[in-house]
């Protein structure tokens, strides 16, 4: 009855390897929240991390099956590490689905695994036909190399915001802010309440602008910073080294999109 979140994670489903002291603390902080921001920078356990925290909003009833959106390359990476996580109780692992290939093929792909991958741009095409195989389903989302959904006024961003409603979501990145605009999106996903809308942040955030709108200067950066934090973790991977074991090399074998591999040989 005293367990955290992790240990009744643990209480159900075999890892390959346990976490480490802050990857645990992070995931107990996030696993209450149906939003999580994993913003740790790579090799620091994001991926392992956010699938405690899926798998525990799974237990609580808030999703029966993940999307899982990453770049191509990552697909095959993300559908072994699913497979590799096995219920205790002896009835077999988790599935996992890579949703790739021509119109044709995936259409006649099953959408019944517990995880299915795929990139963004199948994501945003095949959005409709997702939609309506999946439908009275409560399918969440993991956004992974999150960056891509930074841009309110892209497609990414809207299907995934479309999708997330009432849903779900956890969007996983390292990579650093590039502009603070792109702070809104985020935290618009995570804490949906702070802002009002982009008129409402920038009203808040932009102190000066040049003669094309472009903002100049920032102001109320403290509070950026807060907003930035809620429902979401930073790693920065120089203050967890202590914790993180050896460099292991794993090689990677993935399939070339055919057009690639037509260009390639």
């Amino acid at each position: 009855e005293n367990m955290t979140p992790y240990e009744q994670v643990r209480n159900v489903f075999e890892f390959p390897f346990d976490l480490r002291p802050y990857q645990v603390d992070y995931v107990n902080g996030h696993c209450p929240d149906d939003n999580a921001g994993f913003y740790w920078e790579a090799g620091s356990g994001k991926t392992a991390g956010s699938t405690h925290w899926a798998l525990f909003r799974s237990m609580c009833g808030a999703a029966e099956q993940w999307i899982v959106l990453v770049p191509p390359i990552l697909l095959a990476q993300w559908a072994r590490w699913i497979q590799s996580i096995k219920y205790k109780d002896g009835s077999g692992n988790l599935t996992a689905t890579i949703y790739r290939g021509s119109p044709k093929q995936r259409a006649e792909i099953k959408l019944d695994a517990d995880f299915i991958v795929m990139s963004y741009v199948i994501f945003k095409n095949d959005y409709e036909y997702l939609y309506e195989s999946l439908e009275g389903k409560s399918v969440g989302i993991i956004a992974d190399e999150g960056h891509a959904v930074k841009n309110i006024k892209s497609q990414n961003n809207k299907a995934v915001k479309h999708w997330t409603q009432g849903r779900p979501l956890a969007i996983l990145t390292g990579t650093p802010l590039t502009k603070l605009d792109d702070a809104y999106a985020y935290v618009k996903f995570l804490a949906p309440t702070v802002y009002r809308n982009k008129n409402h942040f920038d009203r808040l955030h932009i102190a000066a602008t040049d003669d094309y709108g472009t903002p100049t200067a920032w102001q109320n950066l403290d509070l950026l910073e807060q907003n930035m934090r809620i429902n979401s973790s930073r790693v920065i991977r120089r203050e967890v080294q202590d914790q993180l074991p050896g460099i292991t090399y794993t090689p990677i074998v993935y399939d070339l999109d055919p057009a690639h591999a037509k260009l390639y040989k």
